[in-house]
């Protein structure tokens, strides 16, 4: 099946190879999920919420999972998203889901990952003290996967209480509170000197 026509752009092929079918609620979320993960593509869904509800149905239905898919794809799909539990995706369903347990990201002895988690923290510490309560900063890219590389950085969204993306209003605050943390000599470490580059 096509992943393109089942995200919120669509397939713009005009001549795509793939299969357009429709699918039920289960198969498009499995579907979906492979394309964020295996594809790379953040553009699957429209925000943070909608990735945490595909996570629901499909991890919440273990029969479907058991019936319905490759039993090394499903193991290899938990596993990644299960990973993302500890960086603060919300990342919740009922059920035993066995595949997302006891998964956490590797932090390693050293080298840019365990630069990238101080900084994410940082980040965080920022966002609690400029945004209203509830805001999230998440991890996204090769960090949230535990990929390095040489000059790896730290790509990150923030979403709103309860889910939503923030707006562009979200990076002014978060400019602002840190010049007046600079001015004061307590900006979160990692932070001391940095200079927004907005482009």
């Amino acid at each position: 099946a096509c992943w393109d026509l089942h995200s919120p752009a669509g397939c713009s092929r005009p001549s795509c190879k793939w299969k357009h079918c429709e699918l039920d609620a289960w198969q498009s979320a499995w579907l979906q999920l492979q394309r964020f993960c295996f594809g790379g593509q953040l553009g699957t869904f429209e925000n943070l919420g909608a990735l945490a509800e595909a996570v629901r149905i499909v991890f919440s239905d273990e029969v479907r999972l058991a019936s319905d898919t490759p039993p090394a794809m499903s193991a290899s799909l938990g596993a990644a998203f299960g990973a993302l539990v500890p960086l603060g995706y919300p990342f919740q369903a009922t059920g035993t889901l066995s595949a997302m347990r006891g998964v956490a990201p590797e932090t390693g002895n050293g080298g840019s990952r365990i630069g990238r988690a101080s900084l994410l923290a940082s980040l965080r510490v920022l966002a609690a003290a400029a945004l209203p309560a509830g805001a999230e900063v998440v991890p996204v890219g090769s960090f949230a996967w535990g990929i390095d590389t040489d000059g790896s950085d730290l790509d990150v969204v923030i979403t709103r209480s309860g889910g939503g993306d923030a707006g562009p209003e979200a990076l002014d605050c978060l400019l602002s509170t840190l010049e007046t943390l600079q001015k004061q000599g307590s900006a979160p470490p990692g932070l001391e000197a940095a200079e927004p580059a907005i482009y």
